[in-house]
């Protein structure tokens, strides 16, 4: 059973992986020259990690690129800035999910200790059914 934190990652790496194919189409079809384009994004295959270093690293790589133009280069460093940071924010959704997976799972013993928390307290002082004129 795959974990919330697998999803999580997955489903973030999706429009990155569908950006980085639409480029190379694109300059493809308007008759662009993609040279070494192609070889120098490679696509994460599942079973292989996604993380913000290899995107970075990626990035880095097609922005040395010397056969892509400064506009597909700077249209490349943009979209691996934004896969970066989703790929921050999965990691931070990803750890909160797994810290309330830990509560949820922790959640009937905690419930328990309160109840016997509550059935060891002592009882509540009963206020007094009489009322106290003021006046006198």
């Amino acid at each position: 059973m795959k974990s919330i934190y697998q999803s999580v990652r997955q489903w973030t790496a999706i429009p990155f992986l569908m950006i980085l194919l639409v480029i190379p189409a694109a300059q493809i079809a308007r008759g662009q020259s993609t040279g070494n384009a192609v070889p120098a994004i490679r696509l994460s295959l599942p079973g292989s990690e996604l993380t913000v270093e290899t995107v970075l690293a990626q990035a880095q790589q097609s922005i040395e690129n010397p056969t892509l133009d400064e506009a597909a280069k700077a249209q490349l460093e943009r979209l691996y800035g934004q896969a970066a940071d989703h790929l921050k924010l999965a990691d931070q959704w990803a750890s909160q999910a797994a810290e309330f997976e830990k509560t949820r799972q922790a959640a009937p013993e905690m419930l328990q200790k309160i109840r016997g928390d509550l059935d060891a307290a002592p009882p509540c002082p009963r206020r007094s059914s009489r009322t106290y004129d003021r006046a006198s």
